[in-house]
């Protein structure tokens, strides 16, 4: 009789698809010439993996070329010093790099994998040349506290 009951215990416990996270700036932020809006959705495997996709919805504000580029983009989980997002063999080389004329928009996307549980929030750091401003742009993600 118990058995039953801790088994459906169990499995309202488990993540219920991907999960989205908040970005820690609402709406378009923007550095320098860039305007961006920053996405990013948790995938969890139970006893497996834990990934995250981080999507930019990119602008060029300015008059010169901007270039974006995600393939040595890194990640800091729960303020743990930042490391190389391992993006994988599968992922797409023309996704991770948005080369930005005057005015053009475009949308860039990394699945980082294998990242430690976000309590308290995820720094993402990605290169972009060409902004007017630093070439290091960092985002921050809101964490999920104790819901995974």
């Amino acid at each position: 009789m118990m058995l039953p009951i801790l088994l459906v215990a169990a499995a309202g416990c488990l993540p219920k698809g991907p999960v989205p996270l908040t970005a820690a700036v609402e709406g378009p932020t923007q550095t320098g010439d860039l305007e961006y809006t920053p996405t990013a959705i948790l995938t969890a495997v139970p006893g497996m993996s834990i990934d995250v996709e981080v999507r930019l919805d990119l602008t060029n504000r300015g008059s010169s070329p901007i270039r974006v580029d995600l393939s040595r983009s890194r990640i800091s989980v729960d303020g743990v010093p930042f490391q190389a997002c391992r993006y994988g063999r599968d992922m797409d080389p023309t996704a991770l790099v948005a080369n930005l004329a005057p005015e053009q928009s475009a949308t860039a996307r990394v699945i980082c994998k294998d990242i430690p549980r976000p309590g308290s929030g995820i720094q993402f750091a990605f290169g972009a040349a060409g902004t007017g401003e630093k070439g290091l742009v960092t985002v921050d993600f809101l964490g999920l506290g104790e819901r995974l």
